[in-house]
Parts: structure tokens; C-alpha cells; sequence
């Protein structure tokens, strides 16, 4: 799983900082519905994700599933962080 979380921190001081939101990713599987069908099935993964407002611990502002399929030897965590992203905020 990955946790990506956004803080605020004024005028820089650590102490001060402050959670704004929370994301999560993680592995749902791997599809079959591959681009090459069958050749390295371990190399395309499809996630979900949850979006927390103000951290984790409450209720998710957004959720998403099936999100894939995601090259994961030739995309990094950033990329899959935008591809999330962009299924959650669709329309906006």
C-alpha cells in the first residue's frame, strides 16, 4: 500500500504542521486484461484508493476501484498517483 499525505506547514515549522488529506493506494490485483495478454501477468497491476480529508480515520471524501491496467516496471509511484487522481477528480 501506498499512503501519500499532504501537510501544512507554517512558515515551515515542523511543530506547527498540520495533516490537509490523505490518500491510499494499494494493489487490488493482477488482470488478465493485460496489454499482452499472458506474457508477464505480474507486470500490470489494477488499484484502489481512498481519498481522506484531513488524514485517515474518517470517512473517505473518495474512493475508486479498478483503476488500471498500470505498467509497474516502466511507471513509478507518481505516476500511479496521477492516474488515481484523475479517476477521483473526473469531472471537476
Amino acid at each position: 500500500m501506498l499512503r501519500i499525505t499532504i501537510d501544512l506547514v507554517p512558515r515551515g515549522q515542523e511543530e506547527r504542521k498540520r495533516c490537509l488529506g490523505t490518500m491510499e493506494i494499494a494493489l487490488k490485483g493482477i488482470s488478465p486484461e493485460t496489454p499482452d495478454r499472458g506474457v508477464d501477468r505480474a507486470r500490470y497491476g489494477w488499484y484502489r484508493f481512498s481519498i481522506f480529508k484531513w488524514g485517515p480515520g474518517r470517512r473517505a471524501w473518495r474512493r475508486g476501484d479498478d483503476v488500471g491496467p498500470f505498467d509497474r516496471r516502466r511507471r513509478g509511484p507518481w505516476d500511479l498517483l496521477k492516474l488515481c487522481l484523475d479517476k477521483a477528480l473526473e469531472g471537476r
